[in-house]
């Protein structure tokens, strides 16, 4: 049986990316001040962790091809 990689992706992606944005919309609905106590500093860092994880994984999709840019002479 021949492997459709490019179906596979499509697949797992769009399924891992409505789990993320599902995850996103939970993540927003602590923003309510009436059930919840948070200061600044914790949404700030609840967000900058989020925005190094994602872009770590946006770094992984073009690592591939720029993998040997690192050093020049």
């Amino acid at each position: 049986m021949a492997k459709d990689k490019r179906g596979d992706f499509r697949r797992l992606a769009e399924n891992r990316t409505r789990s993320t944005l599902e995850m996103i919309r939970k993540l927003e609905n602590l923003s309510n001040r009436g059930n919840y106590d948070y200061t600044d500093a914790e949404v700030e860092k609840i967000f900058s962790t989020i925005g190094e994880a994602l872009a770590a994984a946006k770094a992984k999709f073009s690592s591939a091809t720029t993998k040997n840019r690192d050093f020049r002479l």
